[in-house]
């Protein structure tokens, strides 16, 4: 990230996630960008900042060559907590509830198993903008 951008509140510094501007852009890219610009579309540098409306360049988690990512950054270091258990290949198809309140899951494996999981506390529900609504409806929200 720029010096600049680094003091803006919409930015933190310290974290072991880096995000920063893409180093290669595609020419491809650069045409669009100039395209949408002469129809009178204002650039934005910054998707993350204040105005997220414009045309511009996503900022990347690339540090080092290497895409950071949640895994490596934040669960690796807990990968063995007794009370964290990871399935991988697996889709949440429904949640469970004990009246108002979330406390679990049901889901299904690439190769067609099913199995469900409690929530001993809190229970996150992170499955991207398109499938965290769909979840909800599918589980009655």
């Amino acid at each position: 990230m720029p010096p600049g951008r680094l003091s803006e509140p919409f930015h933190g510094t310290d974290g072991p996630l880096k995000v920063g501007d893409t180093r290669f852009r595609h020419p491809l890219s650069l045409a669009f960008v100039k395209a949408a610009q002469e129809t009178g579309i204002a650039y934005n540098d910054d998707f993350n900042g204040a105005a997220q409306h414009g045309v511009g360049f996503y900022h990347t988690t690339i540090f080092d060559g290497r895409r950071g990512s949640t895994a490596a950054t934040y669960l690796a270091d807990v990968l063995d907590q007794p009370n964290l258990r990871v399935l991988t290949g697996c889709r949440v198809t429904r949640v469970r509830f004990d009246g108002r309140r979330a406390c679990g899951v049901e889901w299904r494996s690439g190769s067609g198993a099913t199995g469900a999981a409690a929530a001993r506390s809190d229970l996150v529900l992170a499955a991207g903008a398109l499938s965290t609504p769909k979840l909800l409806m599918l589980s009655g929200i």
